[in-house]
């Protein structure tokens, strides 16, 4: 069948393939006047809400200046046979569809930090780091941090190529769009998995848990910043109480005609004014329960 004679009837990407596997599709690049065959084990949505495990063959011409040109796609069932469920076959079924829909991100790295298989959670944590780019290579696990976080997942991949364990993890910023992060997780890969791999990257985007933490921070900095003000506005208070008691003193022991009265009257009506600031302030500073009775 010649895909070419059909249109696209308005269709997306994201109406038949299922879950995330359309952002593994979406990430394939490839150098100027590359031909490139990508091979994905995804499932696709079938009209009766259904999922059918496929292997999709997708290939890619790029144009001279590295455009994306015409690409064609082969589709083969992987649906495991009705009378052998148990073959081969079902298992890599199995094992594709635990592997592209976790919510972790795993990618399997060689010691250059060069991404030789990844999963559907990666490609959409950083899709930067599964690009071909010119004069940069393919896919690259630290392109898609930001340079200050590189190192530590460099040596973080380094000691899992040298077998060591208890690794720690590593907190890095993503490279993108927005202020994203991610920890990343690295171990030892398995001597038997994929060929030449160093290491076995798991990662979790942090971004939404590291913007609750900087505003219960900042949460924690403004209450504690309130509490001050709060203290300091009652010690002012007291201090505006001292000087308004000591204006009566003085405007009892002074007559309207003395030349101070004026003076005196005037250091009193700025406090008071003081003190009805230092009022609206506490007003703001006190909890809703206790506004009445800070301000009595």
């Amino acid at each position: 069948m010649n895909l070419a004679q059909f249109g696209s009837g308005g269709l997306k990407l994201s109406d038949i393939v299922a879950a995330d596997g359309v952002a593994l599709i979406n990430v394939v690049s490839g150098r100027p006047g590359e031909v490139k065959t990508e091979q994905f084990d995804v499932d696709l949505k079938r009209r009766t809400g259904r999922f059918l495990p496929v292997r999709i063959l997708h290939r890619v011409a790029y144009s001279n200046d590295g455009m994306a040109g015409p690409s064609r796609t082969l589709v083969i069932n992987r649906a495991p046979a009705k009378r052998r469920p148990r073959t081969l076959r079902a298992a890599e079924v199995r094992f594709a569809r635990f592997f592209n829909s976790t919510p972790m991100a795993i990618a399997s790295v060689d010691a250059d930090g060069v991404i030789l298989r990844s999963n559907a959670a990666f490609a959409r944590l950083a899709p930067s780091a599964l690009r071909t780019i010119a004069g940069e290579g393919g896919p690259a696990i630290y392109r898609g941090l930001i340079e200050r976080d590189r190192a530590g997942l460099r040596e973080a991949i380094a000691a899992a190529g040298e077998g060591k364990g208890d690794i720690a993890p590593v907190d890095a910023g993503l490279h993108g769009e927005g202020e994203r992060s991610a920890r990343f997780f690295v171990s030892t890969a398995d001597p038997n998995g994929d060929e030449g791999a160093s290491a076995t990257v798991f990662a979790l985007d942090t971004t939404e848990q590291r913007t609750l933490q900087e505003n219960f921070a900042q949460s924690q900095k403004m209450q504690a910043i309130g509490q001050l003000a709060g203290g300091i506005a009652h010690d002012f208070n007291n201090v505006l109480t001292a000087i308004i008691g000591y204006s009566d003193l003085l405007l009892a022991n002074h007559r309207p005609t003395d030349p101070s009265f004026q003076d005196i009257m005037q250091i009193k009506q700025n406090a008071n004014r003081a003190a009805g600031l230092v009022r609206q302030l506490l007003r703001l500073l006190a909890p809703p329960d206790a506004a009445s009775e800070t301000l009595q």
